[in-house]
């Protein structure tokens, strides 16, 4: 079915790194939603309230907001599509993010209203007879609503792994938590129709635990895809899925001899950058290395889509005593602690000292601080001949 949908509704469907095309992907999963959730919240609010079940009405309240965060996803990637501006050089695709944000919201506020009513009910509770015809009605809506909502957590990440988004992961995470809540109010009922049927009274309402349950889980979802939404905002590396891929590629050039500070950020879905430190031989010149790097960059854009940005840095060979010095200051970080590493070496002259210029690469929660390794460095060496111009890395 996913597919026919998109033969239908999308032109050019299979060109999915079409920027115009992935939009057109976000939209059909939109409007998807909307359509699935109204008509099965539509469902539950009517028999949720002849039942006067609370879990069910809380079921088909978290399905309306299911379908508010649809409507926000439309927004969102009719906007992230606009192109770049004068205030927007990188165009708008992190719109996308925000409109995950304000799914996450909208699903924790959903959750924390619906909890207070379910401890509501839970205080005021009396055993009522249930109604058995309107029971097996309501398990029958529940179950068609657990398999539409399935079948929106595959459609949303099909959706998700074919344009990259993380709003349609989001939104597919989303109704596979409301497949597990919906099912606890079945559960909830069915246990009800069993102890009417022994002629048992429940002295506890069930459906008020089950709806505390169910809003529990909403919010804690709320909370998780919370977090899926600001990461990328923040600033991480998750999204250069072929990192390692574009690394291999870099250091399989015979001219490159090392890589190092290695920085990903994107401005979107679609939008991807690298920016590495590469060493290469001291002796190229400047054409030949820049020749070098440009080809690079070109081909990890054509066959990554990244937009790779490379720095080189000089390499000296056959200097004996910048050698000599490299050698004594790698034994010194060994014996320091061997997970510490250092690049970027090089020994030059300046106020009548030897100047150790190099980067020094530590843990991000290593057990002695930035200033603590570098004294016990400049320890090992004689503070009359050598300084030092020391970068501190983390890893």
């Amino acid at each position: 079915m996913l597919n026919l949908l998109r033969r239908i509704f999308i032109k050019d469907y299979q060109n999915v790194k079409n920027e115009d095309v992935r939009v057109a992907h976000g939209k059909l999963s939109a409007f998807f939603g909307i359509f699935t959730n109204l008509i099965i919240a539509c469902l539950k609010i009517v028999i949720g309230i002849l039942t006067l079940n609370i879990s069910i009405i809380s079921d088909s309240v978290n399905n309306f907001s299911d379908m508010a965060s649809c409507f926000v996803v439309l927004i969102g990637f009719n906007v992230a599509k606009k192109p770049a501006d004068k205030e927007h050089p990188f165009g708008h695709q992190r719109v996308e993010y925000i409109a995950g944000l304000i799914i996450s919201v909208v699903i924790i506020v959903t959750g924390v209203t619906m909890i207070y009513t379910s401890i509501e009910e839970i205080i005021k509770y009396e055993y009522k007879e249930p109604n058995l015809i309107f029971s097996y009605i309501s398990i029958g809506i529940l179950a068609f609503s657990i398999l539409v909502k399935l079948y929106q957590a595959l459609f949303n990440i099909k959706m998700s792994k074919l344009i990259q988004s993380d709003t349609l992961k989001a939104t597919a995470i989303d109704s596979r938590n409301d497949c597990i809540a919906t099912s606890l109010a079945l559960i909830g009922i069915v246990i009800e129709i069993i102890a009417f049927n022994n002629n048992t009274i429940i002295p506890l309402s069930i459906d008020g635990i089950f709806a505390s349950i169910i809003s529990l889980y909403i919010i804690y979802s709320g909370i998780m895809m919370l977090k899926e939404s600001v990461d990328p905002l923040i600033g991480n590396d998750r999204d250069i899925e072929n990192l390692n891929e574009i690394l291999e590629y870099v250091e399989s050039n015979t001219d490159v001899l090392g890589i190092h500070d290695v920085m990903c950020h994107s401005y979107g879905p679609t939008k991807k950058y690298v920016v590495l430190h590469v060493e290469m031989n001291s002796s190229m010149t400047v054409l030949d290395c820049h020749r070098i790097i440009d080809d690079i960059e070109k081909y990890v854009k054509k066959n990554f889509d990244v937009n790779l940005t490379i720095h080189a840095d000089p390499v000296e060979f056959y200097n004996i005593e910048s050698d000599e010095v490299k050698f004594k200051l790698n034994q010194i970080i060994k014996k320091i602690d061997p997970i510490i590493t250092f690049h970027d070496f090089s020994l030059y002259d300046k106020d009548n000292l030897k100047i150790l210029s190099f980067d020094l690469v530590t843990p991000y929660d290593y057990k002695l601080k930035d200033d603590e390794v570098i004294e016990l460095i400049k320890n090992e060496f004689d503070n009359k001949k050598y300084g030092f111009e020391i970068t501190i890395d983390h890893n």
